[in-house]
This record gives structure tokens, C-alpha cells and sequence, in this order.
């Protein structure tokens, strides 16, 4: 494969966009300059009295005119450039910004459960607990932490990976009622009050990132609803939908609404400038990349996330054991 050739920047090719108009500009302006000249030499007066004082005066006023057209229009071109330049300084400046919150925003989410993992291992390794009651509950804890520090770094290789187009997406048929039943079971033995169900739905999907866009939603009504989450596994119309209900106002409406209709077209600026909401941005994301849409809504009172992806063919569940298989 060859070498890549490097394209002109833009501020380059406004430059040459300035010479060649300007060239032009004074070519035009010496046209009828030259023509005027040659007609007063041929038709000018026999004794030529008054003809070398027209010619030289003609010829100033051309001169001021090409110098006129030359300040206008590099002038023009220069403020259009100065202009380019400077939204796209804000807008490195507002990308900046955005990412010093998010990595802000980061350390201090991964901050809380690594202080609690090293405090109750630390207590685990220094106390030698008798009690197996005090140690299994201290171990709940250190598994609760650990697993909150995974899906933050899960979330922020993802983001990468989707801001850069590397992520792969591998569909094969997926059980979302299985999925689902794998995360919410650590969910619960961590506390969460999470009530599953449903009937079985095979979607064409990545089953990793089926369980990551479920973990997310669950996550999110967690953390911004109210303590009693619903998940709701359907299908209607050929269409599976995994639905997730919390009983409070959850994540600001017009930020949510704005997550997801920025993360499911072809975003510019990027899952890692996001702060609050990057889950539910992801998310989204991913959902569309697998088929799917999500769709948020709010009424102050109770919170409502649905994933909606075409179920699969009924051939794909032939790749299911006969006993799971639907009649």
C-alpha cells in the first residue's frame, strides 16, 4: 500500500484561494487599462500634446483601483479565515474542557469503590475475622466495589473504542431474558431491589453488549431514580423490548433526551466528552450499532428506558438446546 498524500490544510487553501482571486482581480483591472493606453497612442493627438499626461493619469487611477480590489477582497478572505479559526478554537477549547469534567468526574466515581476495596480487604487482612458472618458480609462488600470500578473502566474502553469506530459487533441469536437474568443476579445480592420479568425474546445481537446496554439502564435507574427498579423482557409486533421503570424522576429529561439522540446518529463530538450520563450515552450507542433504538421517558413521578430491537428469525433457535427452544 502506498505512502498517503497529506492534504492541504484549510488554512492553506484559503491562501491560495486569496492569490488566484487577486491575481484575476488585477488581470481584469489591466485589461482595460492596457486597451485605453493603446487606443490614446494610435488616436491620441499628431503632436501628442496632453496624451503622456492622460496615460499617466489613467494609469494611477488603475493602479489605486487594483490596489482597492486587492485590500477587499484579501480583506474579506481574511476575516471569513480569522472567523474559521476562531470557532474551531472554541470548539477545541469547549472539547477540552469537556473531557478535564469527565476525567474529573472519573477519578472521583472510581475513587469511592476503590477506597471501600482496599479499606475491607485491609480490615480482612489486619483484623483475621473469626466471625464469618462479619467476613462474608465484608467480602459482599469488596465484590460490590469491585464490580461498580468494572463497569466504570468497561465504560470509558468502550467510549474509546466507539469515538475511534473500532468496536466490533458480533451478532448471533441472544436470549435477552438470560442476559437480563445475568445481570440482575449480582445486582441483587448487592442489595439492589430489582423485581425481572418476562418471557423469552431471541434477538440478533452481541450478548456482551446486550449485557452491557442492560447493565447500564439498570444502573442508571440506580443511581438516578428511586430505590425500586422494574426490567420487563416482551415482544410485540416482532419487535423485543427490554423495558426498565424506576419510581423517581431520574436523570434530567432534556439531558437524557439529548444522550440519546446524539449517541444514536453520527455524533462529532465524542461519548468521552460527556460527563453525566456517559452509561445511558453508551448505552444508546450501542444499541443503535446492534439494530436497535432506546427511547427515555419522564413525568417527575416515574422513569421509563425501553430498548427496542427486531426479534430474530425463528431459525435462531435452532442454535438453542431443544428444551429451551419455543413451540
Amino acid at each position: 500500500m502506498g505512502a498517503l498524500q497529506a492534504r492541504p490544510s484549510t488554512a492553506t487553501t484559503s491562501r491560495r484561494r486569496v492569490t488566484l482571486v487577486t491575481v484575476g482581480a488585477g488581470l481584469l483591472a489591466l485589461v482595460p487599462a492596457i486597451a485605453v493606453v493603446g487606443f490614446s497612442i494610435v488616436a491620441g493627438d499628431p503632436a501628442g500634446r496632453g496624451s503622456a499626461i492622460g496615460r499617466a493619469a489613467f494609469t494611477f487611477f488603475v493602479v489605486v483601483v487594483g490596489l482597492a480590489i486587492y485590500w477587499f477582497v484579501t480583506d474579506s478572505y481574511r476575516r471569513r479565515e480569522q472567523a474559521a479559526l476562531e470557532d474551531a478554537l472554541s470548539a477545541a477549547l469547549r472539547t477540552s474542557r469537556a473531557k478535564d469534567e469527565l476525567v474529573a468526574q472519573i477519578s472521583h466515581d472510581l475513587r469511592t469503590p476503590l477506597t471501600g476495596i482496599y479499606g475491607f480487604s485491609e480490615h480482612l487482612l489486619t483484623q483475621r475475622l473469626g466471625d464469618p458472618v462479619e467476613a462474608m458480609e465484608l467480602l459482599e462488600l469488596i465484590y460490590q466495589d469491585s464490580a461498580e470500578s468494572t463497569r466504570i473502566v468497561e465504560d470509558l474502553l468502550t467510549a474509546a473504542r466507539l469515538d475511534s469506530r473500532t468496536l466490533v459487533i458480533e451478532r448471533t441469536p441472544v436470549d435477552m431474558l438470560e442476559e437480563a437474568e445475568a445481570v440482575v443476579a449480582p445486582l441483587l445480592r448487592s442489595g439492589a431491589s430489582i423485581e425481572l420479568r418476562g418471557t423469552r425474546e431471541i434477538v440478533m445481537a452481541d450478548a456482551m453488549r446486550i449485557r452491557q446496554v442492560i447493565r447500564n439502564l439498570l444502573s442508571n435507574a440506580i443511581r438516578h431514580g428511586g430505590p425500586n427498579v422494574q426490567l420487563v423482557v416482551t415482544a410485540r409486533s416482532g419487535i423485543m423490548t427490554c423495558t426498565v421503570t424506576d419510581d423517581g424522576p431520574g436523570l434530567n429529561p432534556a439531558v437524557a433526551d439529548r444522550l440519546i439522540r446524539d449517541s444514536q446518529r453520527d455524533h462529532r463530538t465524542g461519548l468521552l466528552t460527556e460527563g453525566e450520563g456517559l452509561g445511558l450515552a453508551i448505552a444508546a450507542s450501542l444499541s443503535q450499532r446492534m439494530g436497535g433504538v432506546i427511547q427515555h421517558e419522564a413525568d417527575g413521578r416515574q422513569t421509563t428506558i425501553t430498548l427496542a430491537i427486531p426479534l430474530a428469525p425463528a431459525s435462531a433457535w435452532d442454535s438453542f438446546p431443544t428444551r429451551d427452544r419455543r413451540s
